[in-house]
């Protein structure tokens, strides 16, 4: 794979910082719990001479037939690259370089984001949210479609219906949803989110932000996901995410142009979080739970 790496740069110089620099390169792997060792990840981070960070990362896996995950990967960065280019969010994610898929070999390449991870701390938090909320009113400006309450009550169905629970245990998620506070006028605009905002896929660099991590853009195009995602997964004691949500939904809907009263807060709330479910259905510490134990945690979680 070096000497690909090698021969693609080589034609292209113009992604280097200085053009005909020597280069260095750096493997590390990355499994991860979603897929097996096989289909985990393999990073060859490039580095010119004399410099301390990375120019570029090449992303591949261990087998040819594990490479979907590569290419839907670049896939998703370009699709969110398309979404900001030429705005002041342009710098938000890595540049989406080169795919390489022949010779039963795949990988791609894309710019590395600079900054540190980050923290849970009062400042950095108001600077993530205010940039992602900053990005999501951006793509808000370029789309006219609209969730409403019939989209949005169908969404619920049909994932309360992927997740695969018994017939007493998808009614009993159904009730709870239809019993649950919600304005028939509410409108959402559809918005692409990142799918996997957590406090590791965040870097602070400066005043700004980037995101990292693109395997499950668009995993939600229903809005708060991402935000519900973050506060699910920074968690540190029960009433904390009822309070983040409280404090930061009103402006996220706010500036998305959205329409949607905050009693209905919690039917959006619990959408995203049968989702988030729906998508780590296959760990075993999200399979055969009841109905009733889904709700219970559903409902500790967003205790006051």
């Amino acid at each position: 794979m070096i000497s690909w790496l090698k021969q693609v740069m080589g034609e292209n110089p113009n992604w280097l910082r200085k053009p005909g620099s020597s280069l260095s390169f750096m493997k590390m792997s990355t499994p991860e719990p979603e897929y097996g060792a096989e289909e985990s990840k393999v990073l060859v981070f490039v580095f010119e001479e004399g410099e301390r960070r990375p120019t570029i990362c090449a992303k591949t896996t261990r087998t040819y037939s594990a490479g979907e995950v590569i290419r839907n990967n670049y896939s998703n960065l370009q699709s969110l690259a398309e979404g900001v280019r030429g705005s002041v969010y342009a710098d938000m994610f890595a540049k989406p370089l080169y795919l390489h898929d022949k010779d039963n070999l795949v990988f791609s390449l894309e710019s590395v984001c600079p900054g540190v991870k980050f923290s849970l701390l009062e400042r950095d938090t108001a600077l993530v949210i205010e940039k992602y909320i900053g990005w999501q009113s951006h793509l808000a400006t370029s789309t006219e479609k609209t969730w409403g309450s019939g989209d949005i009550t169908d969404l619920a169905n049909k994932t309360i219906k992927t997740l695969g629970l018994s017939g007493d245990s998808a009614l009993v998620l159904s009730n709870y949803y239809k019993h649950l506070a919600f304005d028939s006028n509410v409108k959402l605009p559809v918005l692409v989110q990142h799918g996997d905002f957590t406090l590791d896929n965040v870097l602070i660099y400066g005043e700004q932000i980037n995101l990292i991590d693109y395997d499950h853009v668009g995993i939600s195009k229903l809005p708060g996901f991402d935000l519900f995602n973050l506060f699910l997964k920074s968690e540190g004691r029960i009433g904390l995410l009822r309070t983040n949500c409280e404090r930061y939904l009103p402006q996220y809907f706010g500036k998305i142009g959205a329409r949607i009263a905050p009693e209905s807060y919690d039917s959006i709330l619990f959408v995203h979080y049968l989702q988030e479910r729906q998508r780590k259905m296959h760990l075993e510490a999200y399979q055969e739970k009841s109905g009733e134990e889904i709700v219970n945690s559903f409902r500790s979680l967003v205790a006051k």
